[in-house]
């Protein structure tokens, strides 16, 4: 199937199938997930045949956003179980990809059809997986890609020049649409500076596979040993802090969080995302810290709260304030609406601003005297509206209500936000809570699959 569709990929021509079920693949991925960027793409040749051997445990997914990122047509090696489903077995078939699984016989016959679309200048793709750590040989893909590429170059008397290309893949997972798939095409690799003349291909395995290990190793967007670190503390602190909470939440519960820390299980299972999927790594990361955030507001907002003294401690104080805050509104806003002009024309002239010492008693004087001239316009033009009396009435009313407008500045400031964070304060911590279970969540999400790809679910 692959092998055919390929036979008319010589010198880097895409067949017009190909083309268009890529273009709509490239149109899903900025619908869903945003900008497709592509790095250093001049390190894929457009007509020699190429191994792309991408650091990012593989799927179905990932080969789609490989597809969209290559120019190239590409065969994907892509494991039997990731292409379930009409949809999915469809665009398998229209973009060529190598289904296969990890079995001697399956994995050879899917080796041979990728050697036969090297074979005529074609360009095929090679996800690495995770490896656990106690592991001491090499990488199943380094060893598959070494011996398809030696393989390869042995049926063609070494005059084939396959290039090796490692590739980062990298995808922000942020919001709907407003996140980032960045595809780095990193430094090529020659085989033929591991040729051996003479040397049958198993000799030559060893020094090509230890070199694409080392290469894919090598990822450009992994977060430095000391940022590690630093976000494994922060990991064992909210994991700590939440079963602090499990435990309160029981009665005559004995055994204590200081009991615990975290294993070495989770060390290597973050060491191994920092090396293939840095992107995951950086999501739960981003994650941790909002979760951090949002905890550290709701406790800074606490400690204000009781900072305030008794007019939030009291129930009646309390009540008292909001009572006021609710029924004082109609007088402080009358008293705004009236003192709107004396308000623009100073902030006009400068005069609300901070003076120095010197001057401060001719400033005032200058406030006061424009305030009491535009009252005494307010009146004049009140008087000849609606008479005398009123303007009596609504002369007595401009000082009393500066005065309550400043009285409910000051409510508004010392009081009512007070008020406000306390009656909020249970929805803060509410939301701080809820954000920590996502992110332990989504870190239990990440680990069972790690745990699942490395062979050790039960």
């Amino acid at each position: 199937m692959s092998q055919d569709l390929f036979r008319s990929s010589r010198a880097g021509s895409v067949s017009g199938s190909y083309r268009f079920f890529r273009g709509l693949i490239r149109l899903w991925i900025s619908l869903a997930f945003g900008n497709l960027r592509v790095l250093a793409a001049e390190e894929l040749s457009a007509s020699s045949p190429a191994v792309l051997v991408v650091n990012h445990p593989g799927g179905f997914l990932q080969a789609l956003f490989m597809i969209a990122a290559t120019g190239r047509q590409l065969g994907c090696l892509v494991d039997r179980r990731q292409i379930q489903g009409t949809t999915r077995k469809f665009l398998a078939r229209r973009f060529g990809m190598i289904p296969f699984e990890a079995k001697d016989e399956d994995l050879r016959r899917a080796t041979e059809t990728a050697c036969n679309i090297l074979g005529s200048l074609g360009a095929v793709a090679v996800f690495t997986e995770f490896q656990p750590a106690e592991t001491r040989q090499p990488a199943n893909f380094a060893a598959v890609t070494a011996k398809m590429v030696l393989e390869t170059e042995s049926r063609n008397s070494n005059q084939l020049d396959v290039t090796v290309v490692p590739v980062h893949l990298v995808l922000s997972r942020t919001r709907w649409r407003d996140g980032e798939l960045l595809v780095h095409f990193d430094r090529r690799i020659k085989p033929q500076t591991y040729m051996l003349p003479g040397k049958p291909v198993a000799d030559r395995l060893p020094a090509l596979s230890a070199a694409l290990e080392d290469a894919c190793g090598k990822n450009s967007f992994r977060l430095q040993p000391e940022d590690i670190k630093l976000f494994l503390a922060d990991v064992e602190g909210v994991l700590l802090a939440d079963l602090r909470e499990d435990f309160a939440s029981r009665k005559n519960w004995k055994q204590k969080v200081e009991d615990f820390k975290l294993s070495g299980f989770i060390n290597e299972w973050i060491e191994e995302l920092n090396r293939l999927d840095p992107g995951r790594l950086a999501h739960l990361r981003q994650m941790l810290r909002a979760s951090q955030q949002a905890e550290q507001d709701a406790k800074l907002r606490e400690l204000e709260v009781e900072a305030a003294g008794p007019r939030i401690q009291s129930a009646f104080r309390r009540m008292l304030g909001w009572a006021e805050t609710l029924l004082g509104f109609p007088v402080a806003l009358y008293g705004l609406l009236n003192h709107l002009p004396s308000l623009a024309i100073l902030r006009l002239t400068g005069l609300t601003k901070k003076q120095n010492e010197a001057n401060r008693t001719a400033i005032w004087i200058s406030r006061a005297a424009i305030v009491l001239v535009l009252y005494v316009a307010q009146v004049l033009l009140c008087n000849h509206l609606v008479g005398r009396a009123a303007a009596g009435y609504y002369a007595l009313s401009l000082p009393v209500s500066a005065l309550y407008l400043w009285r409910y500045t000051l409510l508004l400031r010392n009081t009512t936000r007070y008020l406000y964070m306390h009656a909020r304060g249970p929805r803060w911590a509410s939301e701080a809570r809820k954000k920590r279970r996502e992110f332990v969540t989504e870190l239990n999400a990440a680990r069972d699959h790690y745990v699942e790809a490395i062979g050790l679910a039960s």
